[in-house]
């Protein structure tokens, strides 16, 4: 059993490791992030506690109900596992937690009642501001104890809940107390609710995630049973899966769109292999249009002659090829699956695409011809190159620089060169506007001008490291 958790303000991880020592533990979610701890983590069993919201995309209800259509199992509690086990606990999804109740039952709806501000990774993801939930909770506590009023209690949530998210701290809310009239043992009791008082249901509710994960791992409770049901691969979600899935290499994270760009603007070969990519993609939306089911025998006389193809003799042999691609088993069965409905096609001529604007076509194509994992790594490089240089004050015109200057310039570098209309080249090599295909020009002349740089330094002090290491001749 492989456990993933997702997590981040909501408990140091210090302490979530300290309940949950045999896990891989991951930042808050984004959108992507589950199904890649999946394919490349190999994760069985996964524990969402927290994700992000406003800042980047969020994980997607969609991509929770397709894992546990392939049954990966998942908890969810404290925040988004929270909001997502809420909305997906028919299919599955395992909630955890009185915040899971709450949503689930309709006690509280708005996303704000778990979303908070925080610092980033190397902080630990300090809460800086307080999620309404943990108000909540600390009205009750102090309300049961005496120190607030029902009256009282109701009203301060009111404030609590009026502002921002991102400013709903300590001193905002009391802030907004004194404005409302309250009573000087009102605000004094509403002060101790929300600091000595402080009642951390998102803390609370993610230890009992932990607990629950171990509980699994441990083998004290047995995987809960998986929810049958028929997931329905939407085009938009296609879009997610062949476009934003996350890809994990050696020098850092891209998404499969990101690969495929960069293959098109800086590879000679890409011609060929966009070529080939998108007539095997017309040959398997025909074979589907027309009915064509191929047989298990099929598909697995399809296995056979691509292992031989790619010398592969053993299981081993397989997943390494597969770990090395960034391909899942679930994937490689669908190519083979399209193999064979290709080869059904083609011999019924002999007889008688897609929103994704073909990147998993090509990327599928990349893998056959063993290129991937090249131009992953060479993606994620780029990417990090340009992150480094491009505010820099040399790099700042290049924003301002003409497109054709750049396309020039890119084709000195690349030999690859953008002829004709440029939409249309762009279209073509899978861009989905001109200008990220501009975009992309500007970053390619980034990195090999910086590259440039670079060589040029390192040329100029290498007579002066040989000379350091010439022997000093001895005196006479």
């Amino acid at each position: 059993m492989i456990v993933s958790v997702f997590l981040g303000p909501s408990m140091p991880e210090d302490e979530a490791r300290a309940l949950m020592p045999h896990a891989a533990f991951h930042p808050p979610a984004q959108q992507g992030d589950l199904i890649a701890c999946v394919n490349q983590g190999n994760a069985t069993v996964i524990g969402l506690i927290d994700g992000t919201f406003h800042q980047n995309l969020s994980v997607w209800h969609n991509e929770v109900c397709y894992l546990l259509s392939r049954g990966i199992t998942i908890y969810g509690s404290s925040s988004m596992g929270a909001l997502r086990a809420a909305e997906t606990y028919p299919y599955g999804m395992v909630g955890v937690g009185e915040i899971f109740r709450w949503y689930r039952d309709g006690v509280i709806s708005g996303d704000d009642e778990v979303a908070l501000l925080h610092g980033d990774a190397a902080s630990g993801f300090q809460p800086l501001s307080i999620p309404l939930v943990n108000v909540r909770a600390s009205v009750r506590a102090a309300v049961a104890g005496g120190q607030l009023d029902a009256a009282a209690a109701a009203r301060l949530i009111e404030i609590a809940q009026s502002i921002y998210y991102p400013k709903r701290d300590l001193d905002a809310i009391l802030e907004q107390c004194r404005r409302a009239g309250f009573s000087g043992p009102s605000l004094n009791a509403a002060e101790r609710a929300l600091s000595e008082g402080y009642d951390d249901l998102k803390k609370k509710d993610a230890g009992e995630l932990l607990i629950a994960l171990r509980r699994l791992q441990d083998g004290t409770d047995k995987l809960p049973t998986p929810v049958p049901f028929t997931f329905t691969r939407s085009s938009v979600f296609e879009n997610l899966y062949n476009l934003d899935q996350k890809i994990e290499t050696a020098k850092g994270t891209v998404t499969l769109q990101q690969v495929t760009e960069l293959f098109a603007l800086q590879s000679t070969e890409f011609e060929e292999v966009r070529r080939a990519s998108l007539n095997r993609a017309i040959v398997s939306f025909f074979a589907h249009l027309v009915g064509i089911e191929v047989t298990a025998e099929e598909v697995a006389a399809e296995r056979v002659a691509f292992m031989k193809q790619h010398s592969i003799e053993s299981p081993e042999d397989l997943a390494l090829w597969l770990r090395g691609n960034l391909f899942t088993e679930a994937d490689l069965d669908e190519y083979l699956t399209q193999d064979a409905g290709c080869r059904r096609m083609r011999a019924w001529v002999r007889s008688s695409g897609s929103l994704d604007r073909g990147a998993k076509a090509l990327a599928d194509e990349l893998r056959m011809r063993g290129l991937f994992p090249r131009w992953a790594l060479a993606c994620a490089e780029q990417a990090a190159v340009v992150d480094a240089y491009k505010d820099r004050p040399e790099y700042l015109h290049v924003a301002e620089e003409d497109p054709r200057a750049l396309a020039e310039r890119h084709a000195t570098y690349t030999n690859v060169r953008i002829e004709g209309d440029a939409s249309a080249w762009g279209a073509n090599a899978g861009f989905e506007e001109v200008e990220d295909l501009i975009g992309a020009l500007r970053d390619s002349v980034i990195v090999h001008d910086v590259r440039a740089r670079i060589a040029h330094q390192l040329a100029a002090i290498d007579p002066i490291i040989t000379k350091a290491e010439m022997p000093v001749p001895l005196a006479e």
